[in-house]
């Protein structure tokens, strides 16, 4: 929502396109291109997460018909965003309340599959570093984003090569998107109570710590390897 307040940006009104994910084979390039012909003069670009994931070939589809393309990938902590996602899937989408998931069910969930692919790091900046230079690529948390969203922008805007001479009143920088979640606490800081119920539910202790033990090593190495700030994250 910020990038589409910028009068030199330019987003399509859909915010997942998901052309390069499970999209690829449904349309062609050209229909994909059309999502921007609106957006004249200006810089284009939109957001799907499951690109992160996508395969070598479909990254290197990528260079070839987009060689300049900026990239933006912004990280959360990975043991909430694995506990974030097992919640949506197994308990809020179903209409479950999270007494009705065994912890096994949650362990199997948050170690196996897309889950865990999406939440490793290292291994989707090493897929698309092979790809492209890291001059193409900015790396962001969710953490700058709730913590000071101006900085976050402003860098964000230079490295888009968009100006950061703005109007900053016209930004929805300190809005929050989703304040039902806001007191929701377990999809977004892994502590919540469900819309139907006040009280809180905590991520199972052995479901954190196995969480922790998996991601301990990633969490040091994008701090040493990429200077991402992982402060707190254990």
């Amino acid at each position: 929502e910020n990038l589409r307040c910028h009068p030199d940006a330019f987003l399509p009104d859909r915010k997942e396109l998901y052309y390069f994910s499970h999209a690829f084979y449904n349309g062609r390039l050209k229909r994909y291109s059309t999502q921007f012909e609106t957006g004249d003069g200006k810089i284009k670009g939109e957001i799907t997460p499951g690109y992160a994931i996508i395969p070598a070939d479909r990254i290197r589809f990528i260079r070839q018909v987009m060689p300049d393309v900026k990239l933006i990938f912004v990280a959360r902590n990975p043991i909430d965003r694995s506990w974030s996602e097992a919640y949506m899937n197994l308990v809020s989408k179903p209409g479950k309340t999270i007494s009705d998931i065994t912890e096994n069910e949650l362990i199997d969930y948050v170690t196996t599959g897309e889950c865990c692919r999406r939440s490793d790091y290292i291994q989707i900046l090493e897929s698309w570093n092979r790809v492209f230079p890291s001059t193409q690529l900015f790396l962001g948390t969710l953490d700058e984003i709730t913590q000071n969203p101006i900085d976050f922008l402003s860098r964000l805007f230079l490295f888009l090569g968009l100006s950061t001479d703005v109007d900053w009143s016209c930004f929805p920088a300190s809005n929050v998107v989703r304040p039902r979640y806001e007191s929701n606490r377990m999809v977004y800081r892994g502590e919540v109570s469900k819309d139907t119920n006040p009280s809180h539910v905590l991520m199972p202790e052995n479901v954190r710590n196995l969480l922790r033990d998996i991601y301990a090593p990633q969490i040091e190495k994008l701090g040493s390897r990429y200077g991402i700030a992982t402060k707190g994250w254990q």
